[in-house]
């Protein structure tokens, strides 16, 4: 696979994950499946950026959430700002959520709190499946 392509699947595959923020998702934390992970630690193992997103209430925009990516990140009319998250950053893993089935399956995102950085306006903190498999590593206790 060429490099074109690769950025190509790589655009693609973020813009359809942060299309799913609009889908409705439900807490799983407490399923077999995913019970395990609430309370587990992980580190950056590169460079994020946390995209803070925003909702309006009573004609202003706030900070609603904030989604950890990796750089450029993507960019709409909802987003507020972004902040770098350095490499060696730690999360901890507060609740999982599936969302409902799509024509391109579910979707898993985990709501997470900062263990040694902090987001500006402290916005709730999501990482998506995809991001934590490919950009955080287990930090074992």
């Amino acid at each position: 696979m060429s490099s074109i392509q690769r950025t190509f699947c790589f655009i693609l595959l973020t813009v359809l994950l942060y299309g799913c923020d609009a889908l409705e998702y439900e807490n799983v934390s407490t399923t077999a499946e995913y019970r395990y992970l609430v309370g587990k630690q992980y580190q950056s193992s590169e460079d994020l950026l946390a995209q803070v997103v925003a909702i309006e209430k009573d004609s202003e925009k706030v900070a609603d959430y904030a989604a950890l990516t990796r750089p450029p990140g993507i960019s709409g009319l909802d987003t507020l700002f972004y902040e770098a998250v350095p490499s060696g950053s730690k999360i901890e893993i507060l609740r999982v959520e599936r969302s409902e089935p799509t024509f391109l399956g579910q979707y898993i995102k985990y709501v997470v709190t900062p263990i040694d950085f902090q987001i500006s306006g402290n916005p709730t903190l999501r990482v998506h499946q995809e991001e934590l498999n490919n950009s955080f590593e287990v930090i074992e206790n």
